[in-house]
């Protein structure tokens, strides 16, 4: 029950800080250049290569 409680909290605070991150304006841009990122990283380590 205690873990349950634990994982509980930890999920809150993620999501609290995320929605934090996106009212926020000034960090709004960061947080799109970051999210662009992410995927470019997620599309080159997924994707098939170009070359055969």
């Amino acid at each position: 029950m205690h873990t349950s409680l634990i994982f509980a909290a930890c999920g809150l605070a993620i999501l609290w800080l995320v929605a934090a991150l996106l009212r926020e304006q000034r960090l709004r841009r960061a947080w799109q250049t970051l999210v662009q990122r992410l995927l470019e990283l997620w599309n080159r380590s997924h994707a098939p290569p170009d070359d055969p």
